[in-house]
Protein backbone atom coordinates (compact mmCIF):
# COMPACT_ATOMS: atom_id res chain seq x y z
CA UNK A 1 0.00 0.00 0.00
CA UNK A 2 0.80 3.58 -0.64
CA UNK A 3 1.50 5.98 2.32
CA UNK A 4 1.69 9.77 2.77
CA UNK A 5 3.24 11.37 6.05
CA UNK A 6 2.63 14.74 7.03
CA UNK A 7 4.65 15.73 10.00
CA UNK A 8 8.95 15.66 10.43
CA UNK A 9 10.03 15.90 13.60
CA UNK A 10 11.61 14.48 15.93
CA UNK A 11 8.80 11.41 16.20
CA UNK A 12 8.09 11.84 12.79
CA UNK A 13 11.58 10.69 11.60
CA UNK A 14 11.15 7.89 13.71
CA UNK A 15 8.34 6.50 11.65
CA UNK A 16 10.24 6.84 8.36
CA UNK A 17 12.97 4.22 9.40
CA UNK A 18 10.25 1.94 10.24
CA UNK A 19 8.13 2.04 7.03
CA UNK A 20 11.66 2.08 5.25
CA UNK A 21 11.46 -1.22 6.31
CA UNK A 22 8.17 -2.64 6.01
CA UNK A 23 7.51 -4.52 3.36
CA UNK A 24 4.00 -3.71 2.84
CA UNK A 25 3.95 0.09 2.69
CA UNK A 26 5.78 2.40 0.10
CA UNK A 27 6.25 5.99 0.36
CA UNK A 28 4.03 7.88 -1.96
CA UNK A 29 4.74 11.55 -0.27
CA UNK A 30 5.98 13.59 2.22
CA UNK A 31 5.07 16.99 4.03
CA UNK A 32 6.74 19.69 5.89
CA UNK A 33 6.80 23.40 6.51
CA UNK A 34 10.98 23.21 7.09
CA UNK A 35 12.74 22.91 3.93
CA UNK A 36 15.72 21.63 4.74
CA UNK A 37 13.95 18.72 6.81
CA UNK A 38 11.90 17.99 3.85
CA UNK A 39 15.20 17.56 1.44
CA UNK A 40 16.95 15.65 3.98
CA UNK A 41 13.85 13.06 4.46
CA UNK A 42 13.36 12.87 1.03
CA UNK A 43 16.58 12.35 0.10
CA UNK A 44 16.45 9.27 3.00
CA UNK A 45 13.37 8.02 1.54
CA UNK A 46 14.06 8.33 -2.30
CA UNK A 47 11.91 10.51 -3.14
CA UNK A 48 11.45 12.54 -6.32
CA UNK A 49 10.63 16.22 -5.85
CA UNK A 50 7.22 16.43 -7.01
CA UNK A 51 6.88 14.06 -4.29
CA UNK A 52 8.30 16.62 -1.43
CA UNK A 53 5.40 19.03 -0.18
CA UNK A 54 5.12 22.06 2.07
CA UNK A 55 1.50 21.36 2.97
CA UNK A 56 -0.58 17.92 3.49
CA UNK A 57 -3.30 19.73 1.33
CA UNK A 58 -0.96 20.10 -1.80
CA UNK A 59 0.39 16.70 -0.95
CA UNK A 60 -3.44 14.92 -1.16
CA UNK A 61 -4.26 17.14 -3.96
CA UNK A 62 -1.07 15.37 -6.43
CA UNK A 63 -1.14 11.44 -4.09
CA UNK A 64 -4.29 10.09 -5.31
CA UNK A 65 -2.72 6.53 -5.42
CA UNK A 66 -2.02 7.13 -1.86
CA UNK A 67 -3.83 4.54 0.36
CA UNK A 68 -3.39 6.07 3.70
CA UNK A 69 -2.20 9.59 5.51
CA UNK A 70 0.21 9.08 8.74
CA UNK A 71 -0.14 12.02 11.02
CA UNK A 72 2.89 12.77 13.40
CA UNK A 73 2.55 16.53 13.49
CA UNK A 74 2.11 18.40 16.91
CA UNK A 75 -1.99 17.20 18.24
CA UNK A 76 -2.98 20.61 18.17
CA UNK A 77 -2.97 20.32 13.70
CA UNK A 78 -4.29 16.70 14.25
CA UNK A 79 -8.36 17.54 13.82
CA UNK A 80 -7.81 19.88 10.86
CA UNK A 81 -5.39 17.55 9.27
CA UNK A 82 -7.54 14.15 9.78
CA UNK A 83 -10.90 15.76 8.75
CA UNK A 84 -8.95 16.99 5.46
CA UNK A 85 -7.49 13.50 4.76
CA UNK A 86 -10.65 11.88 5.10
CA UNK A 87 -12.71 14.54 2.58
CA UNK A 88 -9.98 13.03 0.43
CA UNK A 89 -11.04 9.37 0.61
CA UNK A 90 -7.58 8.69 2.45
CA UNK A 91 -7.57 6.00 5.36
CA UNK A 92 -5.69 7.88 8.71
CA UNK A 93 -3.17 6.50 11.44
CA UNK A 94 -2.48 9.20 13.52
CA UNK A 95 0.28 9.72 16.66
CA UNK A 96 -1.30 10.26 20.17
CA UNK A 97 -2.80 12.54 21.75
CA UNK A 98 -5.61 11.80 18.98
CA UNK A 99 -6.80 15.32 19.40
CA UNK A 100 -7.08 18.73 22.00
CA UNK A 101 -10.73 18.34 23.34
CA UNK A 102 -13.52 15.65 23.53
CA UNK A 103 -15.31 17.85 21.22
CA UNK A 104 -13.10 17.50 18.65
CA UNK A 105 -12.81 13.84 18.90
CA UNK A 106 -16.48 13.38 18.82
CA UNK A 107 -16.21 15.76 15.44
CA UNK A 108 -13.64 13.46 13.91
CA UNK A 109 -15.57 10.14 14.68
CA UNK A 110 -18.51 11.46 13.13
CA UNK A 111 -16.03 12.55 9.87
CA UNK A 112 -14.78 8.77 9.88
CA UNK A 113 -18.23 7.32 9.81
CA UNK A 114 -19.49 9.44 6.97
CA UNK A 115 -16.33 8.86 5.28
CA UNK A 116 -16.01 5.05 5.48
CA UNK A 117 -12.68 5.37 6.20
CA UNK A 118 -10.51 3.42 8.98
CA UNK A 119 -8.72 5.77 11.42
CA UNK A 120 -5.99 3.89 13.92
CA UNK A 121 -4.50 5.84 17.13
CA UNK A 122 -0.61 4.84 17.41
CA UNK A 123 -1.00 3.64 21.15
CA UNK A 124 1.71 1.49 20.54
CA UNK A 125 2.69 0.48 24.14
CA UNK A 126 -0.04 -1.60 23.98
CA UNK A 127 1.62 -3.72 21.25
CA UNK A 128 5.15 -4.17 23.47
CA UNK A 129 5.37 -8.00 24.62
CA UNK A 130 5.54 -7.23 28.19
CA UNK A 131 1.40 -5.22 27.91
CA UNK A 132 0.48 -8.17 26.19
CA UNK A 133 2.00 -10.22 28.62
CA UNK A 134 -0.13 -8.32 31.54
CA UNK A 135 -3.54 -8.45 29.77
CA UNK A 136 -3.23 -12.07 29.38
CA UNK A 137 -1.93 -12.84 33.12
CA UNK A 138 -4.59 -10.64 34.48
CA UNK A 139 -7.34 -12.05 32.31
CA UNK A 140 -6.26 -15.47 32.97
CA UNK A 141 -7.31 -15.10 36.96
CA UNK A 142 -3.74 -15.83 38.11
CA UNK A 143 -4.26 -13.48 40.78
CA UNK A 144 -7.79 -13.50 41.48
CA UNK A 145 -9.99 -10.30 40.62
CA UNK A 146 -7.58 -7.20 40.60
CA UNK A 147 -9.05 -4.74 42.77
CA UNK A 148 -6.41 -1.98 43.13
CA UNK A 149 -3.38 -0.60 40.72
CA UNK A 150 -1.22 2.24 41.05
CA UNK A 151 0.94 3.87 38.44
CA UNK A 152 3.64 6.09 39.18
CA UNK A 153 4.95 7.87 36.06
CA UNK A 154 7.85 10.49 37.16
CA UNK A 155 10.30 11.42 34.03
CA UNK A 156 11.89 14.96 34.05
CA UNK A 157 11.40 16.65 30.66
CA UNK A 158 12.66 19.95 29.53
CA UNK A 159 12.49 21.66 25.78
CA UNK A 160 13.84 24.69 23.94
CA UNK A 161 12.21 28.65 25.08
CA UNK A 162 10.71 28.31 21.24
CA UNK A 163 9.50 24.39 21.49
CA UNK A 164 5.57 24.36 21.15
CA UNK A 165 5.65 21.59 24.09
CA UNK A 166 5.90 24.24 26.71
CA UNK A 167 2.41 25.52 25.89
CA UNK A 168 0.98 22.60 27.92
CA UNK A 169 -0.98 23.81 31.13
CA UNK A 170 -1.51 20.12 32.09
CA UNK A 171 1.55 18.41 29.76
CA UNK A 172 1.47 14.91 32.03
CA UNK A 173 -2.36 14.47 31.29
CA UNK A 174 -2.12 15.61 27.45
CA UNK A 175 1.36 14.15 26.60
CA UNK A 176 1.53 10.81 28.27
CA UNK A 177 -1.23 9.84 30.26
CA UNK A 178 -2.93 8.86 27.28
CA UNK A 179 -0.19 5.77 27.12
CA UNK A 180 -0.95 4.98 30.19
CA UNK A 181 -4.27 5.15 30.45
CA UNK A 182 -4.91 3.32 27.37
CA UNK A 183 -2.44 0.64 28.42
CA UNK A 184 -4.02 0.05 31.73
CA UNK A 185 -7.65 -0.31 29.75
CA UNK A 186 -6.11 -2.94 27.40
CA UNK A 187 -4.82 -4.59 30.07
CA UNK A 188 -7.43 -5.19 33.17
CA UNK A 189 -10.51 -4.47 29.91
CA UNK A 190 -12.07 -1.94 32.27
CA UNK A 191 -13.54 1.25 31.83
CA UNK A 192 -13.37 4.37 33.62
CA UNK A 193 -16.51 5.64 35.66
CA UNK A 194 -15.22 8.56 37.62
CA UNK A 195 -12.48 10.68 38.54
CA UNK A 196 -11.15 12.76 41.08
CA UNK A 197 -7.94 14.76 40.38
CA UNK A 198 -5.13 16.96 41.69
CA UNK A 199 -2.17 19.38 39.96
CA UNK A 200 0.67 20.83 41.14
CA UNK A 201 3.08 23.10 40.03
CA UNK A 202 6.76 23.39 40.76
CA UNK A 203 9.45 26.10 41.27
CA UNK A 204 11.51 23.93 39.11
CA UNK A 205 9.70 24.49 36.25
CA UNK A 206 8.84 28.22 34.20
CA UNK A 207 6.36 26.85 31.65
CA UNK A 208 4.30 24.37 32.69
CA UNK A 209 1.17 25.26 34.97
CA UNK A 210 1.01 22.05 36.70
CA UNK A 211 3.48 19.60 36.27
CA UNK A 212 2.54 17.12 38.68
CA UNK A 213 -1.06 15.29 38.88
CA UNK A 214 -2.69 12.84 40.77
CA UNK A 215 -5.84 11.17 40.04
CA UNK A 216 -8.12 8.37 41.44
CA UNK A 217 -10.36 6.55 39.06
CA UNK A 218 -13.13 4.42 39.34
CA UNK A 219 -13.10 1.94 37.07
CA UNK A 220 -15.53 -1.04 35.85
CA UNK A 221 -15.47 -4.33 38.02
CA UNK A 222 -14.86 -2.54 40.76
CA UNK A 223 -11.38 -1.74 40.24
CA UNK A 224 -10.10 1.18 41.68
CA UNK A 225 -6.91 3.02 39.99
CA UNK A 226 -4.60 5.74 41.34
CA UNK A 227 -2.60 7.61 39.16
CA UNK A 228 0.25 9.73 40.28
CA UNK A 229 3.02 11.38 38.20
CA UNK A 230 5.43 14.29 37.00
CA UNK A 231 7.35 15.95 34.43
CA UNK A 232 9.31 18.61 36.71
CA UNK A 233 11.79 16.17 39.18
CA UNK A 234 15.23 15.14 38.19
CA UNK A 235 16.06 11.48 40.19
CA UNK A 236 14.63 8.00 40.67
CA UNK A 237 12.93 8.31 37.30
CA UNK A 238 10.27 5.51 35.93
CA UNK A 239 10.05 3.37 33.19
CA UNK A 240 8.18 4.91 30.09
CA UNK A 241 5.23 2.44 30.74
CA UNK A 242 5.19 3.52 34.41
CA UNK A 243 5.60 1.93 37.61
CA UNK A 244 2.99 -0.68 38.19
CA UNK A 245 1.12 -2.33 41.23
CA UNK A 246 -1.49 -4.53 40.82
CA UNK A 247 -3.60 -6.27 43.75
CA UNK A 248 -5.65 -8.64 43.53
CA UNK A 249 -7.53 -11.10 45.19
CA UNK A 250 -5.48 -13.89 45.04
CA UNK A 251 -2.05 -12.08 44.42
CA UNK A 252 -0.26 -9.45 43.78
CA UNK A 253 1.92 -8.27 40.32
CA UNK A 254 4.79 -5.56 40.38
CA UNK A 255 5.63 -4.23 36.67
CA UNK A 256 8.54 -2.03 35.09
CA UNK A 257 7.97 -2.46 31.70
CA UNK A 258 10.58 -4.47 31.55
CA UNK A 259 10.20 -7.02 34.56
CA UNK A 260 7.39 -8.69 36.02
CA UNK A 261 6.61 -10.01 39.32
CA UNK A 262 4.21 -12.13 40.41
CA UNK A 263 3.28 -12.80 43.78
CA UNK A 264 0.51 -15.26 44.87
CA UNK A 265 -0.65 -15.67 48.59
CA UNK A 266 -2.23 -19.09 48.63
CA UNK A 267 0.91 -20.67 46.88
CA UNK A 268 3.31 -18.82 48.55
CA UNK A 269 5.05 -18.54 44.84
CA UNK A 270 7.13 -15.44 43.51
CA UNK A 271 7.84 -15.22 39.91
CA UNK A 272 9.73 -13.30 37.94
CA UNK A 273 9.43 -12.53 33.88
CA UNK A 274 11.34 -10.23 32.23
CA UNK A 275 10.47 -8.73 28.69
CA UNK A 276 12.41 -6.45 26.47
CA UNK A 277 10.11 -3.40 24.67
CA UNK A 278 11.09 -3.00 20.91
CA UNK A 279 9.79 -2.73 17.69
CA UNK A 280 6.14 -1.64 19.15
CA UNK A 281 6.36 1.42 15.66
CA UNK A 282 6.04 -1.89 13.81
CA UNK A 283 3.39 -4.01 14.97
CA UNK A 284 1.17 -1.15 14.95
CA UNK A 285 1.93 -0.13 11.22
CA UNK A 286 1.34 -4.12 10.62
CA UNK A 287 -1.97 -3.87 12.63
CA UNK A 288 -2.99 -0.46 10.53
CA UNK A 289 -2.32 -2.75 7.51
CA UNK A 290 -4.15 -5.92 8.46
CA UNK A 291 -7.08 -3.67 9.72
CA UNK A 292 -7.39 -2.25 6.26
CA UNK A 293 -6.87 -5.66 4.09
CA UNK A 294 -9.21 -7.45 5.97
CA UNK A 295 -11.86 -4.56 6.19
CA UNK A 296 -12.34 -4.57 10.00
CA UNK A 297 -11.80 -2.42 12.47
CA UNK A 298 -8.37 -1.67 13.85
CA UNK A 299 -7.28 -1.67 17.43
CA UNK A 300 -7.11 1.73 19.14
CA UNK A 301 -9.90 3.01 16.38
CA UNK A 302 -11.56 5.92 16.98
CA UNK A 303 -14.28 4.75 19.17
CA UNK A 304 -11.69 2.90 21.29
CA UNK A 305 -9.37 5.87 21.91
CA UNK A 306 -12.28 8.61 23.08
CA UNK A 307 -12.90 6.15 25.93
CA UNK A 308 -9.11 7.08 26.79
CA UNK A 309 -9.64 10.64 25.93
CA UNK A 310 -12.41 10.78 28.64
CA UNK A 311 -10.14 9.76 31.23
CA UNK A 312 -7.87 12.69 30.09
CA UNK A 313 -10.19 15.66 29.59
CA UNK A 314 -12.53 14.16 32.93
CA UNK A 315 -9.60 14.42 34.87
CA UNK A 316 -8.72 17.81 33.59
CA UNK A 317 -12.48 18.90 34.71
CA UNK A 318 -12.24 17.44 37.63
CA UNK A 319 -8.81 19.43 38.75
CA UNK A 320 -10.15 22.38 37.46
CA UNK A 321 -13.86 22.59 38.80
CA UNK A 322 -12.14 21.08 42.49
CA UNK A 323 -14.74 17.88 42.45
CA UNK A 324 -15.78 14.63 41.07
CA UNK A 325 -16.55 13.93 37.93
CA UNK A 326 -18.86 11.26 36.44
CA UNK A 327 -17.60 10.02 33.25
CA UNK A 328 -20.25 9.07 30.63
CA UNK A 329 -18.77 7.01 27.51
Amino acid sequence: MNIIQVGLGSFGKQWIKVILEDEDWCYAGVATRNKETLKQCGVQIGLPKEAQFSNLEDMLSSSQSADAVLITTPYFQHTEQILLSLQHGKNVLVEKPLCGSLEEAYEIRDAVKESGKTLMVSENYRFSPGAIFMHDLLNSGEIGKPELIFIQYFVKHRFPDNDWRNNYRYPVLIENATHHFDLLRYITSSEPLSVWGSAFSSKLTKNWAYPSVSAQYEMSNNLNFHFAASWAYEGFNTPREGFWRIYGTNGSITWDGELVKVFKDVENLYRVKKFTTKDSLKKVLMEFFTALTENRKPTVDIDDNIKTLHMVFSAIESIENSRKIIISL
